[in-house]
């Protein structure tokens, strides 16, 4: 009867374990962000992959020159202690460009989040989605600013020559 009794024992431990092993704990919002920002800092393709919706052009997320690493400790002390605000319906965007838009009952299935590190908001919402259990970053307005920055480096550097 002790036989019975430990290997039933054993194998319920066996089974439970199975159910436990590789079991990831869905990130929060805020741990969502600080991956994101900690991978874009440390050019981790798949950290990025992992915490945004898919997006065309998203290599530019991972790609490029690490800061410096007197400024690195720096950007990620922000990261580590940024915040996130959520937006609520009936509150106005404004955007860096001058433009801005009222978040509607109908954007709210969505969640608009200002980031904050250091303090200070970040200049554009983001938006972040819940897909299959995880928090997704949509990184659209992130990559096409990267390239518009980008572009405008490369005419700067064509002038010059």
């Amino acid at each position: 009867m002790k036989k019975i009794i430990s290997v039933s024992i054993l194998i319920f431990a066996i089974v439970a374990n199975a159910f436990c092993v590789d079991k990831e704990i869905p990130l929060t919002k805020r741990e969502t962000c600080q991956k994101f920002f900690k991978s874009i800092l440390q050019n981790d393709k798949e950290g990025v992959l992992s915490t945004i919706l898919p997006a065309e052009g998203a290599e530019i997320l991972w790609q490029g020159q690490a800061p410096p690493k007197e400024m690195l400790k720096q950007i990620e002390k922000a990261v580590q202690n940024l915040s996130i605000i959520e937006i609520n319906e009936g509150e106005t965007v404004e955007l860096p460009n001058g433009k801005s838009f009222v978040i509607t009952k109908e954007m709210i299935n969505t969640r608009f989040i200002w980031v904050t590190m250091g303090g200070k908001r970040m200049p554009t919402p983001f938006l972040i989605l819940k897909v299959k259990g995880n928090w997704k970053i949509d990184a659209k307005p992130l990559i096409a600013g990267r390239k518009a920055a980008k572009k405008i480096r490369e005419q700067r550097k064509e002038k010059k020559q």
